[in-house]
């Protein structure tokens, strides 16, 4: 994600809302950084 990008705060804002509610539920979350295996 580019932050120059004009929709990148509402993307991120749609990114963080998804996993608060994900993690709400008990539900595994997105994007989860791997630092192990590198990513």
């Amino acid at each position: 994600m580019s932050w120059s990008d004009p929709g990148a705060n509402d993307r991120l804002h749609a990114a963080f809302t998804e996993n608060l509610e994900r993690w709400l539920a008990d539900q595994p979350l997105s994007n989860v950084v791997d630092v192990e295996a590198g990513y």
